[in-house]
Formats: C-alpha cells, structure tokens, sequence
C-alpha cells in the first residue's frame, strides 16, 4: 500500500514534469525552436526524443552551463569533438553546426538515436564532417582516433554514459588520451555494488590525476536576470525552466593536459558564472 508522503512526492515530481513540457512548449512557439543564446546560438533544435523537459532549458541557450562555459573555452572550428553518449546530438551535432568545432565524433549506444543522430547530421549536410559509432568502449575509442588521424592535442572530448565512465576511463585509456580535454558527467550513485560506489569518483579521480589536471566543476550557478523571453515569467517559472530535472546536484570532471596550469575552483566558479553574463548580457 502507498502511504500519502509518497503519494505526495509522486504527484509533485509528476506536476512539476507536466509544467516543464508545457513551458518547453511553449518556447518552443516563440522560438521556432532556435536556441536563443550561448555557444548554440542560432542552432535548431527539434523535440528530444529522451529529455524533452529540458528542451527549454536547451532553447534558452540555460542547460549546463559549467559544461558549456568550458566548451567556450575550448572550442576551436580547427578541433575535433568527441562526444561520448551523444543521445540527441545537442552538442555533438549541434557544436559542429553552428561552426564552434570543425567535426565531431558521436559514440551512442542505442540504437535508435544512433540512426536519428546520423540522420539529422545528414539533414544538415554535416555527413562529412560527423561520424557516428555505437557503444564506446577503450578499443573503440582508440580506432577511431586512428581511423580519423586525430591529433589529441586538439581534441576535446565529453562523456556523458550514466555511471559507465568509471569502468571506460581506465588508466590505459586516460593515459592514452592526456593530450586532450576532457569533460566527463559523473554518476557515482549509480554504481553498484554501493560499497564501490563509495570510492568510484575518488578512484577516477586518482587514476586522472597521474595524467591530467583534475577540477570538480558544480552545478548550481544560474545568471537569469537579462535572458528577455524570461522577462514577464514568474521565479517559478523562471527557475523550472531553467533547470534541468535531475535528481541530485551534479558534478562533472574536467582534466586538461599536465602541460596547461591548475585552475583554481573560484576561477571556475568566476569561468562560468561570467560565460551566462556574456551570453545573456
């Protein structure tokens, strides 16, 4: 039998997901479904088929900043992409369309959103410039590297596999791979056994640490206040938009090559929360 907190809490969560597709839909009226700021500026984005409740966030140029704060750091139409998890191309499409990287290489999984992926970069003419693999594992990754004459120095790579990144990002792997920069979404919550998950994100993070500069990068630093769309909106609404549904504050780990200096976190925190001033300012 369900007791009332929990019928609460499933009420809830189901109200505030119906509110976030509606509000999504309805930026995406006004927008023509273009994303209005940020480093996808200008790029169209069509209904995801996986995570259509951070559509707007997407539109509004709002999902993951710190992710895209440091892309804009990175980006370079001289630079290969490398998308680990791409599910709707947001970015390894996306970034190669509005010209912020020169190719991409998307690795996907399913199957399904591997064909969708494919199609959209041959919709826009991009056939030639993105390639799309399935399940990336260190093998994969590495012939691809090789197939495609990638120079790691000029690569910057994104993971985003729901907690597979800490079987993927072996010390062979990451050693292989510390001329580049990478950015990987964790999940140590989503490990099992729970005794490993204990330790997961420390492990990586020392692996990491013997090949690269390793920051934590946070989420949670929003700059709402000049985005016009959002003018009229009530904090609310303002702030369901802005967010991206997740279940728990996120962190994501960004190793840059040994030869680059440390960033200090409030030179991260500053990296970020000044990239939103600029896009929206």
């Amino acid at each position: 039998m369900v007791n009332a907190h929990d019928q609460f809490l499933y009420a809830t969560d189901h109200t505030i997901y119906a509110k976030r597709h509606y509000l999504t839909q309805t930026l995406r009226e006004k927008t023509g479904s273009i994303v209005q700021f940020g480093i996808l500026k200008g790029y169209r984005y069509g209904p995801s088929h996986w995570a259509e409740g951070a559509g707007g966030a997407c539109l509004l140029g709002t999902y993951e900043p710190q992710v895209c704060a440091l892309i804009d750091r990175l980006k370079s139409p001289e630079k290969v992409l490398i998308d680990i998890g791409a599910a709707d191309g947001l970015y390894g499409v996306g970034l190669v369309a509005v010209g912020a990287f020169g190719q991409s290489v998307c690795f996907e999984a399913h199957d399904g959103r591997r064909q969708k992926l494919q199609e959209l970069a041959d919709e826009l003419g991009l056939g030639d410039r993105i390639a799309v693999h399935g399940v990336a594992t260190a093998a994969a990754i590495r012939a691809v590297v090789e197939d495609h004459a990638i120079d790691l120095r000029n690569a910057v790579i994104i993971s985003d596999i729901e907690g597979g990144e800490f079987d993927l990002f072996d010390t062979d792997l990451l050693e292989s791979l510390s001329d580049s920069h990478l950015i990987i979404e964790t999940h140590d919550f989503l490990v099992k056994p729970v005794e490993r998950a204990a330790t997961a994100m420390q492990d990586l993070k020392d692996r990491a640490g013997r090949f690269f500069n390793v920051h934590d990068v946070k989420d949670g630093l929003r700059y709402m206040r000049d985005i016009p769309l959002l003018a009229d909106w009530s904090d609310a609404d303002t702030w369901m938009m802005c967010m991206e549904g997740r279940k728990r504050m996120m962190t994501w780990l960004y190793l840059a090559p040994k030869r680059e200096p440390m960033i200090a976190a409030d030179q991260l925190d500053a990296l970020i929360y000044d990239y939103q001033k600029r896009m929206f300012g």
